[in-house]
């Protein structure tokens, strides 16, 4: 991985993809070279996400914050690594209607501009009874009706494709060490496996 760019590594995916799983992983073993940013958390505000006033507020507040947060690490060429960016935001604006409120503020303040690369790594159900599969195993609540998982993941699929990421297609049966193996071949970063370990959340 070429720490002389300034690179912006977003993990995206669906609900109990593995997203945070892998986070943790390339933090352990990529300490050296990558930065690991976690979003502030988002606070229970008592609004209805999917159409109030008051959250889209809430929202550019809080994005406002994450995009000068990531402005600052960017200052200077190094590789930043988070979670959830704008693959995910896009497609929930248009789940319920929403502006792009995380785009138009990394337009507005020019984050990916002047030599900064934005690398998008997509994590996508095979299909929705894999999705209900790695529910069950977690002992999870199912979160998605069927149209749901399948209006986010073409949504999600689309947002990828715009920003030229790389998408994986799992299965409950995916192992963590592939899938962060597919991670280290599209940041061109080495990957050693010292044992075989199961997929978890």
């Amino acid at each position: 991985m070429d720490t002389r760019k300034r690179r912006l590594i977003c993990i995206e995916g669906f609900d109990r993809a593995g997203k945070d799983t892998l986070l943790r992983r390339a933090s352990v073993d990529w300490c050296k070279d990558v930065i690991f940013y976690e979003q502030p958390q988002v606070e229970d505000t008592g609004f209805d996400y999917r159409d109030s006033e008051g959250f889209s507020k809430y929202l550019k507040k809080h994005f406002a914050r994450v995009v000068s947060d990531l402005n600052d690490l960017l200052s200077k060429p190094r590789c930043v690594m988070m979670t959830r960016f704008l693959v995910s935001d896009n497609t929930y604006s248009e789940m319920f209607g929403r502006e792009h409120i995380l785009e138009n503020l990394v337009t507005e303040e020019k984050l990916l501009d002047d030599g900064v690369e934005l690398k998008t790594f997509l994590l996508l159900w095979k299909n929705y009874d894999e999705y209900l599969k790695r529910v069950k195993a977690s002992n999870s609540k199912v979160e998605y009706t069927k149209e749901e998982f399948k209006k986010v993941q073409k949504l999600m699929l689309k947002e990828a494709r715009k920003l030229k990421g790389k998408v994986m297609r799992i299965t409950h049966e995916t192992s963590k060490d592939d899938i962060f193996i597919a991670l280290g071949e599209y940041l061109d970063k080495k990957v050693i496996i010292k044992k075989s370990r199961r997929w978890g959340r």
